[in-house]
C-alpha cells in the first residue's frame, strides 16, 4: 500500500522527488511504530493509537515542524486508505498538529548581493554564468530548486520572460 500510495503522489498528483523522500521516511516510521503495536491491518487503526502516535513523535524529540509534517503525510495516506475502502473511516482528521512557530526566510542584502556579483569580474563563461545566477536569483526572488531546474527553453528573449516552474510544478 505504501508503495502504491507513492506511486499515487508521484504520477497523479505530481510530488517532488524530495516531496516523496520525505513522505516515504514518514510512513515508514508510522508503519514501523504501528507494526510494533502489532497493528498489522489498516482497519485495526484506532484514534488512541493515532494520538499515542503524536506522543511517540514528541518523546523522540521531534520539532514541531517534524511533527506537523509527519501527521500530515500520515493523514494524506489515511484518505488514500479511504478512497481505496481499506478503512472505513479517516481518523486523522480529528488529530491536531503541533503549534509551528513561523520563520521569517533570510534574505541576503543588497549589498551583500553586489558584493558576491563583484567578485565574479572575469569575462569568461563561467563567471558571467555565476553572475548571471545571482542577479536572476536575487531580482526574481527564486528558490535554489528553481535556479537548479532553469533551462534555455524557459527564457523568451523577444518577449523579455522567464517562466519559472515552482512548487507542485506551479508556473509563473
Amino acid at each position: 500500500l505504501l508503495n502504491n500510495y507513492l506511486s499515487y503522489l508521484s504520477y497523479e498528483k505530481n510530488y517532488s522527488p524530495n516531496t516523496l523522500k520525505s513522505y516515504k521516511k514518514d510512513l515508514i516510521t508510522f508503519l514501523s511504530f504501528l507494526k510494533n503495536k502489532r497493528v498489522l491491518k489498516p482497519e485495526e487503526l484506532n484514534l488512541p493509537l493515532l494520538r499515542i502516535y503524536y506522543f511517540y513523535l514528541k518523546e523522540k524529540k521531534l520539532s514541531p515542524a517534524s511533527i506537523a509534517r509527519n501527521l500530515s503525510s500520515v493523514r494524506g495516506f489515511l484518505k488514500y486508505l479511504l478512497k481505496l475502502q481499506k478503512i472505513r473511516k479517516n481518523l486523522s482528521e480529528f488529530l491536531s498538529n503541533p503549534k509551528v512557530p513561523k520563520k521569517i526566510p533570510f534574505v541576503h542584502g543588497e549589498e551583500e548581493i553586489n558584493t558576491a556579483i563583484e567578485q565574479e569580474k572575469n569575462e569568461d563563461f563561467l563567471s558571467l554564468r555565476n553572475r548571471a545566477i545571482f542577479e536572476i536569483a536575487y531580482g526574481c526572488g527564486l528558490r535554489v530548486s528553481e535556479i537548479a531546474n532553469l533551462n534555455l527553453k524557459n527564457l523568451d528573449l523577444d518577449l523579455r520572460i522567464l517562466k519559472i516552474n515552482g512548487k507542485g510544478g506551479k508556473e509563473r
